[in-house]
């Protein structure tokens, strides 16, 4: 059993939207030291590529045992399970404007350009899966792959310029998690290591509610997460029972 800490980057691509129900116009927005006007959003020119950034932490437990060679070397077959959580975050970005009367009120409005911004955010992941590597000395190498879900919140950033509603939505993702890594023996019960993962999910589609214009936007998500982690783990001796004539009925096994 183990902890894990270490750095998460992550990347919505190939995330083509468009926009659903109303047209999304003639909404009315309340301008900061202005009076009230009439704004525009456009969904449907939401970016394309999204990425995301942050770290993770978790714990992880699993069983490793040799299949061939000798004390100190030969190959290894083990399984893990792993789950972790993530302050992964991204912002997706669409623009939008408003209009309003100069002091006048008898000139044609001016515009003012902005931008809404999607918050993604990846809350947690869990794994499990297969690894299987070569045992040099108190070195375990190896790589692995498996079974995957994440956990996804999307919602809308908070402006003071609109009265934008959208809900706060969960979105579970299924998929694959392919990596390699390494355990370091530093003691007779003690791991550190180092582990690169890289967790494909498959594609989802999300609908994003505008309930105050009686619209939405479908957008397409397909993330794939890359993670670099640090490992601290603590293995369970096996015991080992010796024949006769030692009186010690059992000792510990301290390594591979």
């Amino acid at each position: 059993m183990g902890l894990n800490l270490g750095y998460c980057s992550g990347a919505f691509n190939n995330c083509p939207t468009r926009g659903m129900g109303s047209e999304l116009a003639a909404i009315d927005i309340e301008i900061p030291k202005g009076p009230m006007g009439v704004g525009y959003i456009r969904p449907d020119q939401l970016q394309d590529g999204v990425s995301q950034n942050g770290f993770v932490a978790g714990i992880e437990t699993g069983y490793d045992f040799k299949i061939s060679g000798q004390s100190g070397k030969g190959w290894m077959l083990g399984y893990f399970l792993n789950g972790s959580l993530s302050t992964t975050l991204g912002k997706a970005a669409f623009p939008g404007s408003y209009r309003y009367p100069d002091e006048n009120n008898d000139a044609a409005p001016s515009a003012v350009h902005f931008e809404e911004k999607l918050l993604i955010k990846n809350k947690g992941f869990w794994s499990t899966g297969l690894r299987f590597g070569p045992l040099v000395r108190r070195v375990f190498f190896y790589a692995k792959s498996g079974f995957m879900m994440t956990r996804t919140g999307i919602s809308l950033e908070r402006s003071t310029l609109t009265r934008l509603v959208v809900p706060s939505r969960v979105y579970w993702f299924k998929g694959a998690v392919l990596g390699v890594g390494a355990d370091f023996q530093v003691s007779p019960v003690f791991l550190m290591g180092i582990d690169i993962t890289a967790n494909i999910c498959g594609k989802k589609k999300a609908t994003v509610a505008f309930t105050d214009l009686g619209g939405a936007v479908l957008v397409n998500l397909r993330p794939v997460y890359t993670q670099v982690l640090l490992t601290l783990k603590y293995k369970f001796p096996l015991r080992a029972r010796l024949n006769k004539p030692s009186a010690v009925s059992s000792v510990y096994r301290p390594s591979w």
